[in-house]
């Protein structure tokens, strides 16, 4: 049997908590919202409009055009900032906030 210190026993039981958290984001995502506005998704990514629209026609995200509008997969942006090795938790906050403030 090992016995493992406070502080790595502290650390792993951080990660246990922000990949609940995380699982707990997806379900409740996969489960209600789908699609977010240029505004939002500029907000949630940081970026300006120019660079967002360099990353759809790169092929970085998942868009939707209804007419001239253009929505964005909120999966594919979680997904990006993801692989841009964002912190879980921060990404949560961070789409969570841009839905919230931004109305389309």
């Amino acid at each position: 049997m090992m016995v493992v210190g406070y502080e790595e026993f502290n650390a792993l039981l951080e990660r246990v908590e922000r990949v609940e958290m995380e699982n707990g984001f997806l379900k409740a995502l996969m489960e209600s919202v789908h699609w977010m506005s240029r505004q939002q998704a500029m907000q949630a990514l940081g970026v300006s409009s120019s660079k967002l629209w360099t990353m759809t026609k790169r092929g970085d995200l998942v868009y939707l055009k209804e007419g001239q509008t253009i929505r964005y997969s909120v999966m594919s942006v979680h997904d990006y900032l993801l692989r841009k090795k964002v912190d879980p938790m921060d990404i949560q906050s961070t789409i969570v906030q841009s839905l919230n403030r931004v109305r389309s």
